[in-house]
Parts: C-alpha cells; structure tokens; sequence
C-alpha cells in the first residue's frame, strides 16, 4: 500500500477533480491523506481518503499574519500573501505531516511543492488548469505581463523574503521563480491534450487525462430535476468565488425573463434570492446547484470560463458563453472561442441586448453544438480519472 498526502488548492475547482482520482485509488487499496479548509470535509470523505483541517488566511484573515506588501504591484503583491499563507499553514499542520510517514506528495498547490521539499519524498503534481513547460507557463507569462520582471528592486525585495522562509523551515530552494517553474517527474492534467496550448511540446511525463468525473461522487444538494420542465434550458454560473454579482444577476432576469428560456441560474453564498423577487416564472434560482446533474440537460450554458466548469461543460458537449473574470478565465475563453465551442463576451459590456443576441447567435448556429460534441469526444477517450490511476499506479511501480 503507497500512502499519499494530497495538498490541493482549497477551491472548489481545483478540490473537484481530484476526487474521482482519490476514489479510484482508494479502491485500489491505495492511502490518501487531504489537507485542506474545513469546507471540504464532506466530499473528501466520501472518497474514502482522510481528512486534516488547516485554518487559511484567505477565510480567517488575521492581522497579525498577514504581511502587508510593500508594492502596488498585484502580482508581487500576491507573493507576499502566498509566503504568508504558508507559514500560518505549516504552523498548524507540520507536525501531523511528519508524522503521517507518506510515501508520496500529490499536490496542485505549491503548499504542496513546499512539503515535498521539506519531507524530501517524490510529488505528483495535478493541474486543474493548464499544464506548463519551458514552452507554456501561464503563471509566468502573467507575471511578466504585471511586473517588471526578476530583476526589479520590488521582485529581489520579495524573494528575500522568499529566501527566508525557506532557511527558516531548511527548503532547498533559493528563488520564487524556481518553485514556480518546477516540473515534477509525473504529472497528471485534467484536460484533453489538443485543449492545452503548445501541447506538442509536452512529453510522456505529462498524462492529459482530460475532466475527472465519476457519477457517484456528485455533490448532493436541494435541487429536483423534475422542476426542469420546459425547453431549451439555459443554464448561467460564474461559479464559486466571483459570485458577488447582483447586477449581472438583474441583468440575466431582465434578458431572459418569460422568454421561451428555462433558465437556471447559480447566484452563489454571498447573494440573497429573495433580493431578486418577484423571479420570472421560468427562472429557478438557487445559492447552489449540482452543476454535473443539470449539465446534461442545458443547451447553452453561460459561465466564468472557470476550467473545471469548462471542462464539465464539455464532459457533455455543451457550447457555451464565457464572461471572464480573471486573466486565466480569460486565456481559457479564448480556446472556447479558437476550438469554436462557444462565444466571449466583455465582462465590462454585458447588458441584456448583448446577453439575449449572443444566446440566439450559439443557439441558431449548430456550429457549436456540434464542435462542443466532438470535443465531448475526445474528452471520453483522454480516460478521466481511470486513466489517471493508471498513470500513476505505474509511476509507483516503474519508481520501486
């Protein structure tokens, strides 16, 4: 039995796919040990791995760990707070992680690049997103796009800082930008390879297994289908963290309100559906829906561009409208828009004209109907979470 302690991203679009991947190597008689946010406890659980809560900066922000940045800059800014998570973190968990006796790391964040270093056993890396190589990283490229490079006065400032961390805790690392471009021996990506950019430039250590899905893990919440009554279905999410939306959410019932449209509409925690009463008759609004059970039955789905909702969308061929919110959800709505899977729109230049003609342009052009079904395609032969194990079961046995 190979024991493994995962580190994911404490976000629903990173935690979710790993799930599947867990399930399966449970079964196959494998141990797994999730350290993440209290939110999680019930969905990892149901896997069969262990569950270890740590307390995050990001939903218990405290003063006195929080390092205010001395930059302006979003990106180096964000290192600073990065550096900070982990040091609050390790505090809480170090000692349980020694003594847990792994024989392997599976991470997705770099909490878990840090632990692989510290404990010196081998990683696995999952990419919820995109995969990056020495031809392809979207988190440097971003950061170039931000900051004026390694070489600015704010970035050696920060890697100092950096740099003291990791002698703190006896890391071998000795810049940010190595622990950034570090590539581990066996990665496994949750998309289909022709979806990854520069895709020819990745080698077998790279396994594109595309959405990992299995139908017994999907999250149960207060929602019956049987209330999905009329068609077409148009389904509208921007997923789990930009939710603060209240007047794209007006908009969307101003757009679509007692159109021929069932629509289902996630408004997310930080909204309150009765402030959108009366709601249009063919509306069904909810905090929270089970997106992989209403995805089967949406003809169009407008979304973040998030990639794990992407990805599901195309687990069932769906086409699709993206309305980024965030570089990343921006550079993945471009692919929707190369592979012709769907349209984008400007967040900044959504209103109720624009949201009504785009969902009749993707609704009247079969076009991406059909192209969004021949990526469900090759989404199916890329494996998912079967494949997944596989990879990584012969990773193990090839590294005995």
């Amino acid at each position: 039995m190979t024991k493994f302690l995962a580190f994911i991203t404490p976000q629903h679009g990173h935690i979710n796919p790993t799930l599947a991947v867990a399930h399966e190597l449970i079964e196959h008689g494998e141990e797994i040990v999730y350290y993440v946010t209290d939110e999680f406890k019930q969905i990892i659980e149901a896997t069969g791995a262990a569950f270890k809560p740590y307390i995050s900066t990001a939903t218990h922000m405290r003063a006195q760990t929080t390092h205010r940045s001395p930059s302006e800059d979003p990106f180096i800014g964000m290192i600073y707070e990065t550096i900070d998570e982990w040091r609050y973190v390790i505090s809480q968990i170090r000692d349980d992680v020694y003594a847990q006796q792994a024989d392997y790391i599976i991470y997705d964040s770099l909490l878990g690049k840090i632990f692989a270093q510290m404990l010196q056993i081998p990683a696995i890396q999952f990419h919820s997103t995109y995969a990056f190589n020495n031809h392809f990283n979207l988190l440097v490229s971003q950061f170039h796009a931000l900051s004026v490079g390694e070489t600015s006065v704010e970035f050696i400032a920060v890697n100092k800082y950096f740099e003291d961390f990791c002698a703190l805790y006896k890391i071998p690392l000795n810049s940010y930008a190595n622990l950034l471009t570090r590539i581990e021996p066996m990665n496994i990506v949750f998309l289909p390879r022709i979806f990854q950019p520069a895709f020819e430039s990745f080698d077998d250590s790279f396994k594109f297994v595309g959405p990992s899905i299995h139908p017994s893990l999907r999250r149960t919440q207060d929602f019956s289908l049987k209330r999905l009554r009329r068609k077409p279905t148009l389904y509208i999410s921007l997923g789990t963290v930009f939710t603060n939306q209240i007047d794209f959410v007006h908009t969307c019932l101003q757009a679509f309100g007692n159109s021929p449209w069932q629509v289902i509409q996630s408004i997310g925690e930080s909204l309150d559906r009765t402030a959108f009463e009366p709601i249009p008759e063919n509306f069904l609004v909810y905090q929270h829906l089970p997106q992989l059970d209403i995805l089967p039955r949406t003809d169009i789905f407008i979304t973040h561009g998030g990639m794990n909702s992407v990805m599901e969308a195309l687990y069932y061929g769906v086409p699709m409208i993206a309305i980024s919110q965030i570089p990343e959800q921006s550079f993945t709505a471009g692919q929707i828009v190369k592979f012709g899977l769907g349209i984008q729109l400007d967040k900044q230049n959504v209103t109720a004209k624009v949201l009504r003609e785009t969902v009749s342009q993707v609704n009247e052009d079969k076009s991406f109907r059909i192209n969004a079904q021949n990526m469900q395609t090759i989404i199916k032969e890329s494996g998912g979470y079967k494949e997944a194990v596989k990879a990584i079961l012969s990773f193990i046995e090839a590294n005995k």
